[in-house]
């Protein structure tokens, strides 16, 4: 079973940049990524990644879970999300 294990906090990537986040499916721990470009891209992060990434985090995990449920992971362990990886909504624009 999928599940995004709240316990396992979310950090900022420096190589590469963007921020990573745990899954778990079946007891196997997947790495996953996303990109400081898709979280400026899609989600319109001005600096704070991490802060980004939280509050856009259930749309985030979705995108993933869609990547792992495709098994596109298998060999590695770690899945990457990119701005390719979120359907063309546009930019979520956040208040400043």
């Amino acid at each position: 079973m999928l599940e995004f294990p709240p316990d396992l906090a979310p950090a900022p990537s420096e190589d590469p940049p963007g921020v990573t986040f745990r899954a778990t499916d079946d007891g196997r721990s997947i790495t996953c990524l996303i990109s400081e470009d898709a979280l400026q891209q899609v989600f319109g992060a001005m600096g704070d990644l991490l802060a980004t990434y939280r509050e856009n985090e259930a749309r985030i995990q979705a995108a993933a879970a869609d990547k792992i449920d495709a098994g596109r992971w298998m060999n590695t362990d770690r899945i990457n999300l990119d701005s390719g990886d979120f359907n063309d909504d546009g930019p979520i624009v956040l208040p400043v």
